[in-house]
């Protein structure tokens, strides 16, 4: 039976909290990925770290990068001072096996999965933390980018360009979108487009394959079945999953991928009563 491990964000407190007896002077940079108040969690090479912020900084925001002063304690930091980060982060090799198109990305935390699809295609299924420290997860087959989506941000513009046909990249419809979040190109050669409209509503748009519009839809109230995307991340924390990044939502189901409690990188899914039904492995 899996036992319940408490969320990153307890986890790191419960910690900060235990004594300072471990703390030590130290020096801290990286990329704000999360904000919580008067703490915000920092990315790089030392992975998530949570830091409390000196008394009276202004807190930077998502995306920015940071230097910080003061003393460490396993992944907690009590910053005494904060320094903005001007010049760029230093330069890493993309992961291996990483498609074209995001090679330029920064990708850090990437995870791959590869097989073979039902009709013999070669698919290959990448999942990785942007440098705003949202999560951006992508599908190719048989070599070329097929499927994109993030965990609420913006598409990056290199991967909207990799996949909208030239036809499609004038279309009108396009300019309802205030976001865009998500691109699935068909076997047979449909477009279907999910993101936020200007209205700040969920918008799904598909073209054919000729590029003619075949549906507009907004939200609608009640349109899924499955839980919310908020309480499938809840349930997982309470499973003992952490580092939850792209959460797709089914018509019954809920995928997501996650780090289980033994500390594996998985795609996992839930059903309509958000329990767990399929785990499969990734690879880093």
């Amino acid at each position: 039976m899996r036992q319940t491990k408490p969320i990153l964000a307890a986890l790191i407190l419960s910690t900060a909290l235990a004594g300072p007896s471990l703390a030590q002077e130290a020096r801290l940079t990286g990329t704000v990925a999360e904000i919580f108040g008067n703490q915000v969690v920092v990315t790089g090479p030392q992975g998530r770290t949570l830091v409390t912020l000196p008394d009276g900084a202004a807190t930077p925001a998502v995306g920015t990068r940071v230097e910080f002063e003061g003393q460490a304690n396993g992944q907690t930091f009590a910053a005494s001072r904060l320094n903005l980060v001007t010049s760029p982060p230093p330069a890493t090799a993309p992961a291996r096996g990483l498609p074209s198109e995001l090679a330029g990305l920064g990708l850090t935390e990437v995870t791959m999965r590869h097989e073979i699809s039902r009709s013999g295609s070669q698919e290959t299924h990448v999942h990785g933390r942007l440098g705003d420290g949202s999560w951006l997860r992508v599908k190719t087959r048989d070599g070329r980018l097929v499927e994109a989506r993030t965990s609420g941000s913006a598409l990056p513009p290199v991967v909207i360009d990799a996949l909208l046909p030239p036809m499609l990249r004038g279309a009108r419809e396009l300019d309802d979108f205030a976001r865009i979040t998500e691109i699935d190109i068909k076997r047979r050669g449909e477009v279907e487009i999910e993101g936020v409209g200007r209205d700040e509503l969920r918008l799904e748009i598909e073209f054919g394959p000729d590029g003619r519009l075949r549906d507009y839809e907004r939200e609608r109230a009640g349109r899924h079945r499955s839980i919310s995307e908020e309480a499938a991340r809840a349930e997982l924390s309470r499973l003992g999953y952490d580092e939850v990044g792209v959460i797709k939502r089914g018509p019954r189901h809920v995928d997501a991928v996650a780090r289980n409690p033994w500390g594996e990188w998985v795609d996992v899914r839930l059903d309509d009563r958000g329990r767990v039904e399929r785990e499969r492995a990734l690879t880093r």
